[in-house]
């Protein structure tokens, strides 16, 4: 039974009597109340879908939400390597640590630079000296260091030969 034929079945208390014709009761009243009935029943659809939407919209939301955070540890995972340090205190054990390592690392670099400059200039230095005991003897009348050139190694006991050959 529809809203109309309800009203209609039930007078209203203070209502005229039957003998007095309703000026509602009309079929364009009626048929705007079944239009109403429609909208009504219509509009309660439209409140289910909504909800449902603001449900499924709220689902994505947080599924959403998640990916993002996903997507900024991926993301920090991918930058690791390219982005300088966090800062911290110099008083850090961590910070200690990586500055002593940088440093010494930066120092072996520098003292193997060294040491082949050294190598290079003993060998050069040695050389010149080899030949100049030689020469010098040939300007002076008598030999230098005795005229036997052997000299005596700072860990043998023994004397080194290496100049022997230019007696």
């Amino acid at each position: 039974m529809s809203t109309t034929e309800h009203l209609r079945s039930h007078p209203v208390p203070g209502e005229r009597s039957a003998s007095t014709p309703d000026p509602f009761d009309t079929p364009l009243f009626n048929r705007l109340i079944d239009i109403i009935e429609k909208q009504c029943a219509a509009t309660q659809e439209q409140k289910s879908a909504l909800e449902e939407q603001r449900h499924t919209m709220n689902a994505m939301k947080k599924i959403m939400q998640d990916h993002g955070e996903q997507m900024k540890i991926l993301t920090r995972d991918v930058l690791k390597g390219d982005q300088p340090y966090e800062q911290k205190p110099l008083t850090d054990e961590s910070t200690c640590t990586a500055l002593y390592e940088m440093a010494m690392a930066k120092t072996k670099e520098e003292v193997d630079e060294w040491i082949k400059r050294m190598d290079v200039s003993l060998v050069f230095v040695s050389g010149v000296v080899c030949s100049l005991i030689p020469i010098s003897d040939q300007f002076l009348d008598r030999p230098i260091l005795g005229g036997t050139y052997s000299f005596h190694c700072a860990s043998h006991s023994e004397p080194c030969s290496q100049l022997n050959e230019y007696s």
